[in-house]
């Protein structure tokens, strides 16, 4: 009974990647299951209107944004930074993840699993957090208590969701001074979960010459400003007075390859910083004249959380809303087990197919 439920929920979900592809600039209906399975699918059937012609780039002008001095976004410096992390080596991929000072067990969650430098034999993985400061003496304590794993760096800026954008930057800016030579980087969020070999062997492929300008992830098209005060997504005309953000990756996990990180940071030191970290860097790529482009599959890169099955989870890159607690059955931890117990078994019967075929 399980074998047959598993099978039909992986048809099912080709039967949408299929129906996707057939019917991506349409807004016909989908089968209802579509819908109970999936409730966000609906958004990617609208066609995005275009971003407003006001606000594109004309020369070196941002979008909708006059350029700010750099020296504005250079007042932060580091108090805790490991320069040597890519000196041995060039990374195939560097994994920056944003999290909290406080975050501890996040941390180490994501350390024993799916941010595990070891977990590709023979590929480079490099491990970053992204952390702000905290005014806590016993947080600070406990991070100094974190450093032998060599994995975490800090500006002096407040750690707070309205400085988001700075700790991506600050993340760019030690790319482009400490790690120019890496392949590709994801950055990604404490709260995901992150199928690291996927992502590697599907989508970025080892066996493929990396690719140059670079950048995918959940596209998100056509977007207007929040106009709402109140709402956490607010952007004041006077921040933003376009109509329309150019087409940006939901901050929640996206790619981009090694040769954007410098460029990406050099935009960023013209662009007023706006607390929409994904908004921002999608600011940065229209400056640079870049588009980010759709992943392989509609269904990789996730913004909400999948519910668990073996079949979705062996096919994604990334899910949203993972609890800490590691005994929680919504954890980290407890999902990657499965999925490792999963891609061993594929693995493995791969393996013992291509053995019987004298391969």
């Amino acid at each position: 009974m399980a074998s047959s439920t598993r099978t039909v929920a992986c048809k099912r979900s080709h039967d949408v990647v299929e129906f996707f592809e057939k019917r991506k600039s349409t807004s016909e209906e989908m089968p209802w299951w579509v819908w109970r399975q999936f409730p966000f699918a609906r958004l990617q059937l609208i066609k995005s209107p275009p971003v407003d012609s006001d606000v594109l780039l004309s020369g070196n002008e941002a979008p909708g944004l006059q350029p700010e001095p750099s020296e504005k976004n250079l007042n932060f410096v580091f108090i805790r930074n490991e320069p040597d992390k890519c000196r041995r080596q060039a990374p195939f991929l560097v994994l920056l993840v944003s999290t909290a000072p406080k975050q501890f067990e996040a941390r180490q969650a994501i350390r024993d699993t799916w941010g595990n430098e070891s977990l590709l034999p023979g590929i480079n993985i490099v491990r970053l957090f992204l952390l702000g400061s905290s005014p806590s003496e016993s947080v600070n304590q406990d991070l100094d208590r974190e450093s032998h794993f060599h994995d975490i760096i800090q500006q002096n800026f407040m750690d707070t969701y309205h400085n988001l954008t700075i700790k991506t930057v600050m993340g760019l800016h030690w790319l482009a001074h400490h790690c120019p030579m890496a392949k590709y980087v994801m950055k990604t969020d404490s709260d995901m979960f992150v199928n690291v070999e996927f992502l590697v062997q599907s989508v970025l492929r080892t066996q493929e010459p990396p690719r140059k300008n670079y950048f995918t992830g959940y596209l998100m098209r056509g977007y207007s400003p929040n106009r709402n005060p109140s709402s956490k997504w607010y952007m004041s005309r006077a921040l933003y007075p376009g109509d329309r953000y150019p087409t940006f990756c939901s901050g929640t996990g996206y790619i981009f390859s090694g040769d954007l990180s410098r460029l990406l940071y050099q935009a960023s030191l013209a662009i007023r910083m706006l607390h929409l970290e994904d908004v921002y860097m999608g600011l940065c790529l229209a400056k640079l004249h870049i588009s980010p482009v759709p992943p392989p599959n509609d269904f990789d890169f996730n913004h909400w959380h999948v519910s668990y099955s073996a079949c979705r989870y062996s096919k994604l890159v990334t899910s949203h809303q993972f609890r800490s607690p590691l005994n929680h059955p919504n954890s980290i931890s407890s999902t990657f087990k499965l999925v490792s117990f999963l891609l061993v078994f594929i693995n493995f019967n791969r393996l013992t197919y291509l053995i019987g075929k004298g391969i």
